[in-house]
């Protein structure tokens, strides 16, 4: 069992994990976009770009939240 303590301090870190996520992923958005569209035009670059960044972080968003739903749950 983890203490409140600890879960708060879990998810400071899975907080400060995803705020860095989010960071560099408007960073490949910006600069990767750009050479997917230049590369494979607008639609398929679109395509790319959502199947390479947005839907992997979203996913990996979800995952933390049930891990630390959980937590919690298990602690009450």
């Amino acid at each position: 069992m983890i203490s409140k303590k600890q879960f708060y301090r879990l998810s400071l870190f899975w907080s400060i994990l995803m705020g860095c996520l989010a960071f560099e992923w408007l960073i490949f958005i910006f600069i990767g976009m750009a050479v997917d569209f230049a590369e494979f035009g607008y639609y398929h670059g679109g395509l790319i770009t959502l199947i390479t960044a947005i839907i992997p972080h979203i996913v990996i968003w979800i995952l933390g939240m049930i891990v630390l739903l959980i937590l919690y749950l298990v602690e009450i």
